[in-house]
């Protein structure tokens, strides 16, 4: 019988748009890549990474730190204006009167 693994918390809190992103993003970096005459081992290297986690990324796995997303984006000479932000929606997401209340924290449970 196989066994499905869940998937990690970072995935899952990403959501359908934060994947999206991260899937175009990493399109864009494997093609900068290759563009360039990089191997995947040659740029994970240079970003101190495993050649693993660079594949990850480029599949557009949201759960890889976004620093390091972000080095690599600098590394292949891809700036970061090359992935474009919708101010106009972001305004709209961050004025959302559903958004979560802050909670008041315990302090003794820090003491």
């Amino acid at each position: 019988m196989k066994t499905t693994l869940p998937l990690p918390a970072a995935t899952v809190a990403a959501g359908e748009e934060g994947r999206s992103v991260a899937a175009t993003i990493g399109s864009i970096l494997r093609r900068a890549r290759a563009e360039r005459g990089l191997s995947r081992k040659d740029l994970a290297s240079r970003l101190l990474i495993h050649a693993d986690t660079l594949q990850r990324m480029e599949n557009g796995d949201p759960s890889v730190q976004l620093g390091f997303y972000l080095g690599a984006c600098r590394l292949v000479g891809l700036p970061l204006a090359a992935v474009e932000v919708d101010a106009d929606l972001a305004a709209r997401a961050l004025s959302r009167t559903d958004k979560p209340r802050a909670r008041r924290v315990r302090e003794d449970l820090f003491k």
